[in-house]
């Protein structure tokens, strides 16, 4: 039997180009409230004017990329998020979009290692809404370091003031949601550019080295971070692609069982899941091979028996309020016998491409029927509340939602 691109040479290969996307340079990320100094802050990192221009490499209206080939980072900068939901909103879905498109096309200059979170000194307040913001905008790149960059600290006791006001947020922060901190790695009060307080007092620029040192300790291991959220961001927008391919197909499946027919349902439904298996494979870079195939006739062997479909049958029936036609009974069982095939062929899938998983050496046909075996009880159970929630009055379109709230 050919391996294909199930060989684990091949495998692990083609996973490498996916997880290791890193090149020589990082990317720092500023966020910040309008008017915090973060393009004086970027400007003063290039030695020249240009963020507040605008002339840096616009990816959307709210997020623009600075570099320069003597700077061993690139700056990705965001419009000033405020307080608005809306506007946070935007942003964090446009850095969402942003965080999925780096790693879907490979590209090395989306990534983000590291957050500069600009905060200005005058401030004299960090509220927890901000550290809610900083929170939802890493949240695809877990563990991701952080800088807080206090700028406009002019004096001595502004500085220790910003700065234990920064430690405490973080603190309270953190204690609060221990489950998900924010990694915070340091505070640096930063004066971007000279600032005149009157004829006599110039306060020269300070702290940009130090924020520079300690970017470039903290790149190592920025890297090694990345390199695990790349991982995740990689499966979730192929398990978002497969989620999509399965709901499709259960739908389609619950329309035909909806529809009286001479031959069993089985046969009909046969190309439907098939094409989604297909489907599923390509959406998890898998390519047709002797081996793939093998694998897909056994998942459409195991929904082909009688079993699974029966076993639904007989939960349906201890629904004290379910009064409703035959037909779409059978759809509710068409539906979720391809349903949970279709996460079953999923869930392999995922484990062939990530290398956990070698069908080469493991037992296919042991691992598919576990699978399927611990996902069958439980759809069954929440399509069983499902229909009980609508109180007999089910239609197809009920049905078609139910598959579509499984998603995740």
């Amino acid at each position: 039997m050919k391996a294909g691109l199930f060989s684990k040479r091949k495998k692990q290969t083609d996973y490498e180009k996916i997880i290791h996307l890193n090149d020589d340079r990082i990317n720092v990320l500023l966020l910040g409230n309008s008017g915090c100094g973060k393009s004086t802050l970027i400007n003063a990192v290039l030695g020249r004017e240009e963020a507040e221009t605008g002339t840096g490499t616009a990816v959307t209206k709210n997020i623009e990329v600075y570099e320069d080939a003597n700077l061993p980072f690139r700056m990705i900068d965001t419009v000033g998020y405020e307080y608005g939901l809306f506007k946070q909103y935007r942003i964090k879905n446009d850095l969402n979009r942003f965080s999925e498109e780096s790693v879907r096309k490979k590209d090395v200059q989306k990534l983000i290692h590291i957050i500069w979170y600009c905060i200005d000194g005058t401030s004299k307040r960090i509220d927890q809404e901000a550290m809610n913001y900083i929170s939802s905008v890493t949240k695809s790149w877990k563990g991701i370091p952080v800088i807080f960059v206090i700028t406009k600290s002019y004096s001595e006791t502004e500085i220790a003031e910003n700065r234990r006001m920064a430690e405490e947020a973080v603190a309270v922060y953190n204690k609060k949601h221990r489950h998900n901190p924010i990694n915070v790695q340091d505070v640096i009060p930063v004066v971007a550019k000279e600032y005149r307080v009157n004829e006599t007092t110039v306060i020269p620029p300070s702290g940009l080295d130090t924020l520079l040192l300690r970017t470039n300790e903290l790149t190592p291991k920025a890297k090694r971070l990345a390199d695990e959220a790349i991982r995740s961001i990689d499966i979730k927008i192929k398990n978002d692609r497969a989620n999509l391919i399965i709901t499709t197909a259960a739908a389609a499946s619950a329309a035909i069982g909806a529809v009286p027919i001479a031959v069993p349902d089985s046969t009909v439904l046969i190309p439907i899941q098939s094409r989604m298996i297909k489907e599923l494979t390509k959406a998890y870079d898998l390519q047709e091979d002797e081996l793939n195939r093998d694998i897909s006739k056994k998942v459409l062997q195991i929904g082909a028996t009688t079993i699974a479909g029966k076993a639904i049958v007989k939960a349906l029936k201890q629904v004290p309020v379910l009064n409703v036609a035959a037909s779409l009974v059978d759809a509710a069982v068409a539906g979720t016998v391809t349903f949970v095939l279709g996460k079953t062929s999923a869930m392999i899938f995922e484990r062939v491409y990530t290398g956990e998983f070698d069908p080469l050496s493991m037992p296919v046909d042991e691992e598919l029927k576990r699978i399927f075996d611990d996902l069958m009880p439980d759809i069954t159970e929440q399509l069983t509340g499902f229909l009980e929630e609508t109180k007999g009055s089910l239609t197809l379109n009920q049905i078609k939602d139910f598959f579509e709230s499984l998603k995740s």
